[in-house]
């Protein structure tokens, strides 16, 4: 210590000497042990001078207080005076007695690397230095082109609106920050955001979206959509539409304009506000009458001419000689008592086209207008299904208006009555309709079946199945030991011959399709088969896919490959088919085949593909290269050396219908030019036990595709209270989410809502829950969710989450009654987010407020107004504890279930009062004016006495307008005052 000191003493007398220290005095004298600081070294006039010797790590005069603050350096964190403690700058490898360690001019305090005399600052705070960054702020704007573009380099949002420079369109107007249309013209200068036609207030009031040119992601903007909130229609497809959304029938008189019977006493038409699949309003017509007669029971749309016209067909067809009607299509749900066929007939009837009483000139007008007929199975009882009508006179969706539709006078206009007729009903029985369209294209996937096949449709495969054998132009099953049903262990055997030409006029029609259009070219090579003809199919492209390059069989309508494939418990043991090739060059070519089952999901052919090749078995088979003529491939499951696949109990139809299998065959290694030729086709199945229905179920929604709109999409129960968003790419794991920004301070946690406003096929709560799920148990629902605090606020509150499952129209006239009622009788699942999750993803599970448990079992409550099964249920979510400007996102909601006890409404207590008969109430009149209910099986005898009273008063005049209030000044109609009066 002696040594160390003796050699400072030296270093500060030659510093002092230098003149690097003025004053000796400035350094406390160690010797004495006694220390003395600036102040007192100013007192004695004495001026203290740093002396940074970075050689020998000694401070100033003496010592004893290197940066002069007065602190000798023993009691001193901080020696060096640059901000950093001296054990801080021992831990970081910086000298503790120099203050710029570096040397670059930045001291160890404020310089970010301290150790780097090439570096000194870090804007962005991304670990590299503002020297070596190309992007000093991080705002994905390189320094090049920030100081090009006149925005600065060390601030990511130069004009401080809010938005960075990267994604602000307008980085140095602090007014604008996003041009959606990309027309130069910021969103906030903008009136039509979207530059769809339609100006961002009229977007607002009419409910589409003013940053989407397509709100409903149909491909046709909304300022050229008819129906811009409804994905399935639009101005481009659907030429004609009637909703059935206003009531049109007319009950004063069955001969008068609006809806009315063909025949009275049949049955009873009624106009049924939410009861369509869509929630809107629907038509229904319930037999009252055990005559059978289809051309009696059933709607007809009157227009006589005593009124202006008030029958859109007329206006679409009463002047249209040579149009073709394409697509004709309804929306039907028949209820039952007991299932059965329900045969819907329609038909376009011009009238008057001959001078004869009503009935016969009805009956002239329907000889010349097409002969709709489809038939309803008894398996899609109870569910709303889509028919796309087939004419039974040609067999074809098309109908051309025939010049013969002209008025009897050769000059008046005529009227179109649309008239719909049901077959097959009994007394109770009820039919709705909704939503007929025409439209210039095809559906994709409607139901049901034309009467007596309809002809050739483009795909059917003719011939009538029994139930087990069967014998078509095209296909064959054998080995039903009981002929006409399987029998368990049956060893079944089918085939597929190629000899009738069976492609389709288009996509959507039924017959072989392309997988993928513009792969290749198929044609019917007559006569060129193996054994008969075959069916032929050229690459045309250089795509090298091969789950695009093939073709497949669309038929909903005698599928025989669903008479063989659809049967769960059956195991297919081998699949063979005869090919051969003409080949650009020589090579081995692979074959894909699928057996897809379609219709396991809700939804057209998006959906409902790729799920069928999800769940089908893939077969492959090889053509070796060299091949000549015909050889026979037998196919295997992909990584297996056999078939050997089982029909499982998971090939289920989605909405109840008849599931439909299409065989698909795709063709790998092939280049542009090979030709193969497909033959006779055999497949063979044993048998089985089927498997039973699975009852357990889940909801499972990710709100990818989710959109937000008060009509189709997620929105507010309450407007006002909170903005709602599509979150993209910045949910759960970078997903799609939906997020609510509180905007009130109202702490009503029923105000700050989401609801989706989602009704039929699209909406997956209702598939499950719609259409008889009474007793159905709900095991648990979880969903992710992240709550972001407002700028400002204090987080300490625990955020609430209320989810209720709102059956739909199950009371209230509007929506906020609407969804008192649903909340009545559904569970109250509630859960919390705690302060300490605040601004992270957590996974949630709701608890039923009500009983403390996950699981909620749906009850006999659940059932509409009128005490049929509910259509449609609703997810809606509530938040509390929120301030303004706190967000929530929701994403990854799963619901488990379990529907094995699921039932109608109508299947438990049938409410029987112990009575044999279950008939009509004819009751009786006892002349009184009143109505006596007694149930009989037949009406009593008509007495005329009973219903006469003999007038006490002759030739009595009456004053119509002074008598009866009849005003014959103005140009008003009186009937239903002269009705009156008379």
């Amino acid at each position: 210590m002696k040594m160390k000191l003796k050699h400072r003493s030296l270093l500060m007398t030659a510093l002092l000497a230098g003149g690097l220290l003025t004053s000796p005095g400035s350094i406390a004298n160690e010797s004495d042990g006694k220390a003395t600081n600036n102040n007192e070294n100013a007192k004695q006039g004495q001026i203290c001078t740093p002396n940074h010797d970075k050689a020998t790590g000694q401070g100033n005069a003496y010592g004893k207080d290197f940066d002069c603050d007065g602190i000798r350096n023993k009691d001193d964190a901080d020696d060096d005076n640059d901000g950093i403690s001296d054990n801080d700058e021992i831990l970081l490898g910086t000298e503790p007695l120099n203050d710029d360690t570096d040397g670059d001019g930045s001291i160890d305090g404020v310089d970010v690397f301290p150790l780097n005399p090439a570096e000194d600052t870090d804007t962005d705070l991304d670990g590299i230095g503002n020297n070596a960054d190309s992007d000093d702020d991080n705002d994905n704007v390189l320094d090049n082109a920030e100081i090009a573009n006149g925005t600065d380099p060390l601030n990511p949002d130069t004009d401080g609106d809010g938005s960075n420079d990267d994604i602000d369109a307008f980085p140095l107007n602090p007014a604008e920050d996003t041009d959606t249309d990309l027309d130069g013209i910021g969103n906030n200068a903008d009136s039509d955001d979207d530059n769809d036609n339609v100006s961002d207030s009229d977007e607002v009031a009419q409910g589409t979206d003013p940053l989407n040119p397509d709100s409903d992601g149909d491909g046709v903007n909304d300022g050229e959509d008819v129906y811009p909130l409804d994905p399935e229609r639009n101005i481009a497809s659907d030429v004609f539409y009637y909703d059935f959304n206003v009531n049109q029938i007319q009950t004063e008189n069955n001969n008068w304009e609006g809806w009315v019977y063909p025949a009275q006493n049949r049955g009873v038409m009624a106009f049924e506000a939410g009861a369509s699949h869509d929630g809107s309003a629907a038509y229904s017509y319930q037999d009252t009458s055990t005559n059978t007669n289809i051309s009696q029971n059933g709607i007809r749309f009157n227009n006589r001419t005593n009124r202006d016209n008030i029958n859109p067909w007329t206006d679409y067809l009463g002047d249209a000689h040579g149009k073709t009607l394409e697509s004709v299509s309804l929306w039907v749900k028949v209820e039952k008592a007991v299932p059965g066929n329900v045969t819907v007939a329609h038909n376009l009837v011009p009238y008057p086209l001959i001078d004869d009483t009503k009935g016969k000139t009805i009956n002239a007008g329907i000889a010349v207008g097409p002969q709709y007929e489809m038939v309803i199975p008894a398996s899609a009882n109870n569910s709303w299904v889509q028919v796309e009508f087939i004419d039974s006179n040609t067999g074809e969706r098309q109908f051309t208006v025939p010049d013969t539709w002209v008025h009897y006078d050769g000059e008046s206009a005529i009227q179109v009555y649309p008239q719909f007729l049901f077959g097959g009903l009994e007394v109770g029985d009820k039919v709705y309709v909704d939503n007929y369209r025409i439209s210039d294209t095809p559906l994709e996937n409607p139901c049901c079946e034309p009467v007596d096949g309809g002809g050739d449709n483009g795909g059917s495969s003719g011939g009538s199945y029994s139930g087990g054998n069967l014998v078509t132009p095209v296909a064959e099953i054998s080995g039903a030991s009981a002929g006409d049903r399987f029998t368990l262990g049956d060893n079944l055997t089918f085939t597929y011959n190629f000899d009738v030409n069976e492609i389709a006029s288009g996509q959507g029609a039924q017959g072989w399709i392309y997988s993928i259009i513009d792969r290749g070219v198929m044609a019917f090579a007559e006569n060129a088969g193996e054994a008969g003809s075959a069916m032929s199919y050229i690459d045309s492209s250089i795509n090298i896919n091969p789950e695009q390059n093939g073709i497949l069989l669309q038929d909903w309508s005698a599928n025989p490959f669903t008479m063989m494939f659809a049967n769960h418990g059956h195991t297919i043991n081998s699949v063979s088919l005869w090919v051969k090739t003409e080949l650009v060059s020589e090579k081995d070519i692979e074959i894909i085949h699928y057996l897809i089952p379609y219709g396991l999901e809700a939804g057209n052919k998006s959906v409902n593909y790729p799920a069928g090749i999800a769940a089908s078995p893939k077969l492959v088979g090889t053509i070796p290269a060299g091949s000549n003529g015909w050889i026979k491939v037998d196919f295997v499951q992909q990584g297996s050396d056999s078939v050997d696949f089982t029909i499982p109990s998971t090939w289920l139809h989605a909405s109840g219908g008849e599931l439909q299998i299409y065989p698909e065959f795709k063709f790998a290694n092939t280049e542009v030019g090979d030709k193969i030729y497909l033959d006779s086709y055999t497949a063979s199945s044993t048998v089985g036990e089927p498997l039973p229905i699975p009852t357990d179920f889940s909801i499972s929604y990710d709100f990818e595709e989710a959109t937000v709109a008060q009509n189709g999409g997620w929105g507010y129960i309450a407007s006002g209270f909170g903005t709602i968003a599509l979150e993209t790419a910045t949910g759960y794991l970078n997903s799609n989410a939906v997020s609510i920004t509180d905007i009130n301070d109202g702490t009503y946690i029923n105000n700050h809502s989401l609801l989706w406003h989602k009704w039929g096929n699209a909406n997956p709560w209702s598939n499950e829950f719609g259409n008889g799920a009474i007793d159905t148990e709900i095991q648990s629902v979880t969903l992710r969710v992240k709550v972001e605090k407002g700028a400002g606020n204090s987080g300490t509150e625990n955020v609430t989450i209320k989810h209720h499952l709102l059956p739909w129209n199950v009371g209230g006239a509007n929506k906020f009654e609407k969804v008192a009622a649903a909340q009545a009788v559904t569970a109250d699942y509630t859960t919390t987010v705690s302060a300490d999750n605040f601004g992270q993803w957590i996974e949630v599970t709701f608890i039923d407020a009500n009983t403390g448990s996950e699981s909620f079992s749906i009850p006999e409550t659940w059932q509409l107004t009128t005490g049929a099964d509910i259509v449609d249920v609703l997810p809606a979510f509530f938040f509390g504890g929120l301030e303004v400007g706190d967000k929530v996102i929701i994403d990854d909601y799963l619901l488990i279930g379990d529907n094995a006890l699921a039932r109608s409404v109508t299947s438990g207590d049938d409410g029987d009062d112990g009575s044999d008969y279950d008939g009509p109430d004819y009751g009786f009149h006892d002349g009184s004016g009143t109505y006596t209910e007694n149930p009989r099986p037949q009406p009593l005898p008509v007495i005329d006495a009973d219903f006469y009273t003999e007038p006490v008063s002759f030739n009595v005049t009456r004053n119509l307008v002074t008598d009866y209030q009849v005003n014959n000044t103005d140009m008003g109609d009186d009937t239903a005052v002269l009705q009156q009066a008379l």
